[in-house]
């Protein structure tokens, strides 16, 4: 799923059933909630230019394992999922 330009929609897709999400450069801010209880969410790539990351990004995604993040030097992810696996790739 490619999410386009979004920048900041609080629970843009909560609940939906979607498997796995790829965060393009464009985008800067992941609204709060915006995957919450997508409870079949296994794997989320992020790439440069994200900034934020708001609160309860990705609560309840139970199946979410790991997270890449693609040249994210100066980002903290403190919202990921806790026991998360996350994979920082220097390409």
């Amino acid at each position: 799923m490619d999410v386009g330009n979004l920048i900041s929609v609080p629970f843009a897709f909560s609940e939906s059933s979607i498997t796995s999400v790829y965060i393009p450069e464009n985008i800067l801010i992941i609204g709060e909630g915006a995957f919450s209880l997508c409870d079949k969410l296994r794997e989320v790539t992020l790439f440069p230019g994200l900034t934020t990351i708001e609160g309860m990004a990705f609560s309840s995604c139970d199946n979410l394992k790991i997270i890449f993040v693609i040249k994210l030097y100066n980002f903290l992810l403190t919202n990921a999922r806790k026991n998360c696996i996350i994979v920082v790739i220097n390409v």
